[in-house]
């Protein structure tokens, strides 16, 4: 006899609430890396725990020394399939890394088009038109990957790395007027999915500063350039990014691709976090603070973000007293 649904339901098997207990988990690195050209994305990203490279560019990365995924990325299966065989064969990557997410959307847009029931071959024409073509490319493309892409972390705790350079785009603010903005160079719908769905948002920059070289209330304001890279992990209005990790707004990249992995390092590596608190407490020379601090590193264990946010509250201190 088949049961009726309510009560097959109520057959699944079901932890008792009672049970639960807080808990914290420091999950792998899910990141959007986003920025001009030749800023140093590739060289980072290269610098990750035993990373894999997915290019569908065919001379994506040709300047790192990396492994690559060997199979053609011509075809929305192709992509599925190698996250998948990423989840379910044995090999010894910790890092996938995608470069770049727009050498891969013309891949998403292929296998979106083939499911248009009358057979148009354009995005803006195809569901439609009204451009809900890329509205179907997120949900019955992106998304599936990012599900799939979930899998390969649950499974094999790899960390996923994708990377974009960054194009202006206009962001209609409903507070004030209409503004330019750096955002991942990808579709703006498939932008905003990845920024929502990603746990962080690096956006590689470069400093620069402004002066105004003549004299006069009309002269205009030069751009005059530090040369310094910066990474950037905080949303503003004029670029995107994310922070849930308690990363410093920049981050100084320093002077190459290694300078730049070790920055971040310091900030999301529990070892180097702890490191750089028990420094900062022999700084301060506070005997009442030492036994405080260690008590919160404790009760953190590795969890990075709490680290990170003691790591801070210490830099204050020690910035206050001058020591």
């Amino acid at each position: 006899m088949t049961l009726p649904k309510a009560a097959a339901a109520a057959q699944l098997p079901r932890s008792p609430l009672a049970s639960l207990q807080r808990e914290r988990i420091n999950s792998p690195h899910l990141i959007v890396v986003h920025g001009l050209p030749g800023i140093g994305k590739t060289g980072f990203a290269a610098q990750f725990p035993d990373p894999i490279f997915a290019c569908a560019e065919k001379r994506g990365a040709d300047e790192q020394l990396i492994f690559r995924w060997p199979d053609p990325l011509e075809e929305w299966d192709g992509v599925r399939a190698m996250v998948r065989r990423l989840t379910d064969e044995d090999h010894a990557f910790k890092t996938l890394v995608i470069d770049k997410l727009e050498d891969v959307e013309p891949v998403c847009w292929k296998e979106i088009l083939k499911l248009d029931p009358k057979g148009k071959t354009i995005m803006g024409e195809a569901f439609g038109g009204y451009q809900k073509a890329y509205d179907a490319a997120v949900d019955l493309g992106w998304r599936v990957l990012a599900s799939e892409l979930e899998r390969l972390q649950s499974k094999r705790g790899m960390h996923v790395v994708l990377i974009s350079h960054a194009c202006r785009r206009e962001f209609k603010d409903p507070m004030v007027e209409n503004y330019d903005r750096w955002e991942p160079n990808v579709e703006k719908r498939a932008a905003r999915f990845f920024v929502g769905w990603v746990r962080t948002v690096l956006f590689f920059d470069q400093d620069v500063a402004t002066a105004k070289l003549d004299r006069g209330d009309t002269a205009k304001a030069k751009v005059v350039e530090t040369g310094a890279r910066v990474i950037r992990t905080e949303r503003s209005a004029a670029y995107d990014a994310k922070n849930r990790l308690n990363l410093p707004p920049v981050i100084q990249m320093g002077a190459d691709a290694v300078d730049a992995y070790a920055a971040w390092r310091a900030w999301t590596d529990p070892g180097e976090l702890k490191k750089a608190i028990a420094e900062r407490v022999k700084k301060l020379g506070d005997s009442d603070l030492a036994p405080k601090v260690q008590t919160t590193v404790s009760e953190a264990g590795d969890f990075t973000p709490d680290l990170a946010r003691i790591l801070h509250r210490l830099n204050a201190l020690v910035s206050a007293k001058g020591a």
